[in-house]
Formats: C-alpha cells, structure tokens, sequence
C-alpha cells in the first residue's frame, strides 16, 4: 500500500500517457494520490484526472489539488485588480468541483530563479490571498518554498486565521528552520498540524541535509509524507529518468532501509498521515 501525496501527471510528459500511469500505480500497490496544480490550465486537468481515475479505479483514493505556483505571479499579480479577479476564479472553480480537490496548492514563494525574483513582494500578495481561500474553504494548503524561508514564514506569521493543515512540499527546509516553524508557529498553530514531505531525491548522496530534515522529523513528531514530484525527481535508483508516480516505491524502500522502519510500519504511518492532512 502507497501514498504519493504530491504527483503532476496532469503535465508533460506524463500528462500525454496518464492512463498508463495510473495503471502501473495501481499494479505497484498504490493506494492513494493526489495530482498537483501550479496553474490554472492544470488545475483543471488535474481535477478531470481525478474524476476519470475513480470511474476506472473505484478503490484508489486520488483527488486534486488547486492552485497557482509563484511562477505564476508577474501576470496574475501584477495589481489589485488582476488578483481580485485571479482569486474569484479560484473560488468559482473549487465550489464546482471541491468533492475532487484535496488542498490548495502548490503555493508559496520562489527566489531560487532569478527571473521570479522581482517579484517577491507579488508573490507574497498571491501566497497570502491563496492561504486565506484555503481558510474560508477549510482546506490544508501545500506550500512551495524554495530559497525563501523568510518569506515563507512572513507570510505565515501575517495571516489572521491559518488554514486547518499545512504541508511542505519536498521538505523545503532544512532542520534548524523546521525547528523555528514549529517553535514560533506551534503558538499559533491550534488545531493546525504541520506535515512534511519527502521525494526519491533523499536517496541522492549527497542529499544527507534531507536525511537529517527526516530524522528531524521523527524525533520532533512532525508528520511525514512520501512523494514523487513526478516528473521531476526519480529516485537514486532510476535517477536520470523520467519519474512516475508508481517510482514511489523506491523512495518507499530507501526510507525503509535507511531509518531501520519495517516498511508495512513506514506504509501505515504515511497512509495515516495522508488522511490525517486532509481529514482531521
């Protein structure tokens, strides 16, 4: 039994053979996904993929998710108006479909690309007005941060009410910064929880910055979770190929190995976490 919680088939080049995809996750044991956006083209996509899967899969657990990545911000942001109009979309989009979308995301902020970075303080406008549609709706939001912890974390201090989840995407912070998160926020945090998620990359080897951000996590009772970020992200063990969702199973078996967790043990946890995030 697999989770992968955060997986882009709605793109190419896996987007154009999604079918088989999905059957070859279900062949290696795949018990749920979720099919992430990061604009409002693959939103859409992302949500017809999860409507078309449960007819063929009626057990697989798969939904969407909803959401503009920074990427996004220089047209949408780019004043009041626009991100009034951006943000209306969204909503219209999620009262639709919300049956089909787990969270929102992928959002946050980006300054590891130069070209995004002119436009940080947009992209704080459009985080922020992301994070506040999750809260009226009762949605966890996934957060991209990248290079950005700061601005991250204003963001995150400055909302009045914070949505119910939070997770982090491909861990997005090393050990010392998931420490202030959970220190400074856990104030604030109430019923929210803080979840943290874990791609085939923690396998690389040079990669020990994520396997300690895991450890971390163990001992400090942060909630983890398994993802492919596919296409993106193979695993050490098919490093240099185009990722898929069914691929989870080596990061599955590295994690397993490395941190000395009997696997069906690592498959509950994550399987619990994963309905935790949304359900609790």
């Amino acid at each position: 039994m697999f989770i992968d919680s955060h997986t882009h088939l709605n793109i190419s080049p896996l987007y154009e053979a999604r079918p088989d995809h999905l059957k070859d996750f279900v062949q290696a044991w795949g018990k749920g996904l979720c099919v992430i956006a990061t604009s409002f083209e693959d939103s859409i996509k992302a949500i017809d993929i999860a409507k078309q899967a449960i007819k063929l899969y009626p057990d697989l657990q798969i939904w969407a998710s909803l959401g503009l990545h920074p990427s996004e911000t220089e047209t949408i942001a780019e004043n009041a108006e626009k991100l009034q109009e951006t943000m209306y979309k969204l909503d219209m989009i999620l009262r639709e479909d919300k049956e089909f979308i787990l969270w929102i995301g992928e959002i946050g902020t980006d300054m590891h690309w130069e070209e995004y970075r002119p436009f940080s303080a947009q992209q704080k406008l459009l985080f922020t007005a992301q994070c506040e549609l999750a809260a009226d709706h009762n949605l966890p939001i996934i957060i991209h941060s990248r290079a950005d912890f700061a601005g991250t974390f204003e963001v995150l201090q400055s909302l009045e009410v914070l949505p119910p989840n939070i997770y982090f995407h491909c861990r997005g912070y090393l050990p010392a910064e998931l420490e202030i998160l959970k220190n400074r926020l856990d104030k604030r945090l109430g019923s929210t929880d803080l979840f943290v998620g874990f791609c085939g990359n923690i396998s690389y080897p040079k990669a020990q910055e994520l396997r300690d951000c895991f450890q971390y996590c163990l001992d400090n009772d942060i909630n983890t979770l398994i993802e492919t970020d596919a296409p993106f992200l193979a695993p050490q063990a098919i490093r240099g190929q185009t990722n898929t969702p069914a691929n989870i199973v080596h990061t599955y078996a590295y994690i397993s190995e490395y941190f000395g967790i009997q696997l069906e043990k690592l498959q509950e946890t994550i399987y619990n976490n994963f309905m935790k995030l949304y359900f609790s």
